[in-house]
């Protein structure tokens, strides 16, 4: 297991990469591929690795927003973007308050079942 810390930075040159590309090309938050490798590969705690993950999807969300809005073929909508990043910060909010209460063993199968529920419904 690869300790966090900066002599390790190819280890989250690599991660980020893979995040970033995930995120681009899917759609998906930094948490799929984040936080499963910082708490497997680099030891960090399920909390630690969430809120690592969620400072990461800051720029990985703001740098896929931009491509995407620069592709013609696209359109964003501002009122659902507003109406939701407020309600995601609200939520975000609640659910931060929701882990710090739960015990990070319970929190690591609750995440693992959320990702497993939502491979299978998207499978399906």
């Amino acid at each position: 297991m690869v300790q966090i810390g900066a002599s390790n930075w190819y280890l989250f040159a690599g991660l980020g990469l893979l995040a970033g590309i995930a995120s681009g090309a899917l759609g998906v938050g930094s948490g799929i591929i984040v936080i499963p490798a910082l708490v497997f590969l680099a030891g960090a705690t399920q909390k630690e690795a969430q809120g690592t993950a969620l400072a990461v999807m800051i720029a990985m969300a703001m740098m896929g927003t931009i491509r995407y809005h620069m592709n013609q073929e696209i359109t964003l909508y501002l009122w659902g973007i507003i109406v939701l990043s407020i309600f995601a910060i609200i939520g975000s909010n609640i659910g931060s308050s929701i882990a710090f209460a739960i015990p990070a063993p319970v929190l690591k199968k609750v995440f693992a079942g959320f990702i497993i529920l939502v491979g299978v419904k998207m499978l399906f």
